[in-house]
Protein backbone atom coordinates (compact mmCIF):
# COMPACT_ATOMS: atom_id res chain seq x y z
CA UNK A 1 0.00 0.00 0.00
CA UNK A 2 1.20 3.47 -0.88
CA UNK A 3 2.04 5.70 2.07
CA UNK A 4 2.58 9.31 1.09
CA UNK A 5 5.94 10.69 2.20
CA UNK A 6 7.72 7.43 3.05
CA UNK A 7 11.23 7.34 1.57
CA UNK A 8 10.99 3.81 0.09
CA UNK A 9 7.74 4.46 -1.80
CA UNK A 10 7.86 5.39 -5.46
CA UNK A 11 6.37 8.83 -6.02
CA UNK A 12 5.14 10.48 -9.19
CA UNK A 13 7.21 13.45 -10.32
CA UNK A 14 7.08 15.61 -13.43
CA UNK A 15 10.21 13.85 -14.70
CA UNK A 16 9.03 10.33 -13.78
CA UNK A 17 5.29 10.58 -14.14
CA UNK A 18 3.41 7.42 -13.32
CA UNK A 19 -0.20 6.43 -12.62
CA UNK A 20 -1.50 3.39 -10.77
CA UNK A 21 -4.13 1.91 -13.09
CA UNK A 22 -4.83 -0.92 -10.68
CA UNK A 23 -6.49 1.59 -8.33
CA UNK A 24 -9.08 4.29 -8.91
CA UNK A 25 -8.32 7.95 -9.52
CA UNK A 26 -9.10 8.85 -5.91
CA UNK A 27 -6.36 6.68 -4.40
CA UNK A 28 -3.65 8.60 -2.55
CA UNK A 29 -1.05 7.75 -5.18
CA UNK A 30 -3.21 8.80 -8.13
CA UNK A 31 -4.30 11.98 -6.35
CA UNK A 32 -0.65 12.89 -5.90
CA UNK A 33 0.05 12.03 -9.56
CA UNK A 34 -2.85 14.22 -10.69
CA UNK A 35 -1.55 17.09 -8.54
CA UNK A 36 1.94 16.70 -10.01
CA UNK A 37 0.51 16.71 -13.54
CA UNK A 38 -1.72 19.76 -12.94
CA UNK A 39 1.04 21.83 -11.34
CA UNK A 40 3.58 20.91 -14.02
CA UNK A 41 1.13 21.49 -16.88
CA UNK A 42 0.17 24.94 -15.58
CA UNK A 43 3.85 25.81 -15.14
CA UNK A 44 4.67 24.69 -18.69
CA UNK A 45 1.77 26.67 -20.17
CA UNK A 46 2.33 29.87 -18.18
CA UNK A 47 6.12 29.96 -17.93
CA UNK A 48 7.53 27.86 -20.76
CA UNK A 49 5.36 28.73 -23.74
CA UNK A 50 3.45 25.49 -24.21
CA UNK A 51 0.34 25.94 -26.36
CA UNK A 52 1.32 29.51 -27.16
CA UNK A 53 -0.57 29.42 -30.46
CA UNK A 54 -3.72 27.91 -28.91
CA UNK A 55 -4.37 30.87 -26.62
CA UNK A 56 -5.83 28.95 -23.70
CA UNK A 57 -8.00 31.37 -21.69
CA UNK A 58 -6.68 32.19 -18.21
CA UNK A 59 -9.78 30.77 -16.53
CA UNK A 60 -8.72 27.30 -17.71
CA UNK A 61 -5.19 27.60 -16.32
CA UNK A 62 -6.17 26.85 -12.74
CA UNK A 63 -5.24 23.86 -10.66
CA UNK A 64 -8.91 22.90 -10.17
CA UNK A 65 -9.75 22.96 -13.88
CA UNK A 66 -6.62 21.10 -15.00
CA UNK A 67 -6.86 18.45 -12.28
CA UNK A 68 -10.58 17.84 -12.97
CA UNK A 69 -9.85 17.52 -16.69
CA UNK A 70 -7.11 15.01 -15.96
CA UNK A 71 -9.40 13.04 -13.64
CA UNK A 72 -11.89 12.77 -16.48
CA UNK A 73 -9.10 11.65 -18.82
CA UNK A 74 -7.99 9.07 -16.25
CA UNK A 75 -11.27 7.20 -16.86
CA UNK A 76 -10.22 6.77 -20.51
CA UNK A 77 -6.68 5.77 -19.53
CA UNK A 78 -8.02 3.03 -17.24
CA UNK A 79 -10.38 1.78 -19.96
CA UNK A 80 -7.50 1.42 -22.39
CA UNK A 81 -5.33 -0.17 -19.67
CA UNK A 82 -8.02 -2.80 -19.03
CA UNK A 83 -8.40 -3.47 -22.76
CA UNK A 84 -4.70 -3.65 -23.61
CA UNK A 85 -3.07 -4.96 -20.42
CA UNK A 86 -5.52 -6.63 -18.06
CA UNK A 87 -7.81 -8.43 -20.51
CA UNK A 88 -5.00 -10.02 -22.57
CA UNK A 89 -3.33 -11.29 -19.42
CA UNK A 90 -6.55 -13.04 -18.36
CA UNK A 91 -7.70 -14.42 -21.73
CA UNK A 92 -5.64 -13.31 -24.74
CA UNK A 93 -7.97 -14.82 -27.35
CA UNK A 94 -11.13 -13.25 -25.94
CA UNK A 95 -9.36 -9.90 -25.50
CA UNK A 96 -8.24 -9.92 -29.13
CA UNK A 97 -11.78 -10.75 -30.30
CA UNK A 98 -13.31 -7.94 -28.20
CA UNK A 99 -10.81 -5.41 -29.50
CA UNK A 100 -11.44 -6.52 -33.10
CA UNK A 101 -15.22 -6.21 -32.57
CA UNK A 102 -14.81 -2.74 -31.06
CA UNK A 103 -12.72 -1.59 -34.02
CA UNK A 104 -15.28 -3.00 -36.47
CA UNK A 105 -18.12 -1.18 -34.71
CA UNK A 106 -16.27 2.14 -34.69
CA UNK A 107 -15.37 1.70 -38.36
CA UNK A 108 -19.01 1.01 -39.22
CA UNK A 109 -20.09 4.10 -37.27
CA UNK A 110 -17.55 6.27 -39.10
CA UNK A 111 -18.76 4.99 -42.46
CA UNK A 112 -22.40 5.76 -41.55
CA UNK A 113 -21.44 9.32 -40.62
CA UNK A 114 -19.59 9.83 -43.92
CA UNK A 115 -22.49 8.40 -45.96
CA UNK A 116 -25.00 10.57 -44.09
CA UNK A 117 -22.86 13.67 -44.65
CA UNK A 118 -22.63 12.97 -48.39
CA UNK A 119 -26.40 12.44 -48.51
CA UNK A 120 -27.11 15.72 -46.71
CA UNK A 121 -24.62 17.59 -48.91
CA UNK A 122 -26.19 16.12 -52.07
CA UNK A 123 -29.70 16.92 -50.88
CA UNK A 124 -28.84 20.52 -50.04
CA UNK A 125 -27.09 21.13 -53.36
CA UNK A 126 -29.85 19.49 -55.42
CA UNK A 127 -32.34 21.99 -53.93
CA UNK A 128 -30.41 24.97 -55.26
Amino acid sequence: MYKQGLPHCRRPTSMEFILDCSHDRNSLFNQEAISVFAEDFIDKVKNHGWYRTSCIPERYKTFEIVSEAFKAHFVYIKTRYRELVVAPSKDPIQAKQKLKLKLQKSSRGSRKVRVRAVHIYSTLHSLT
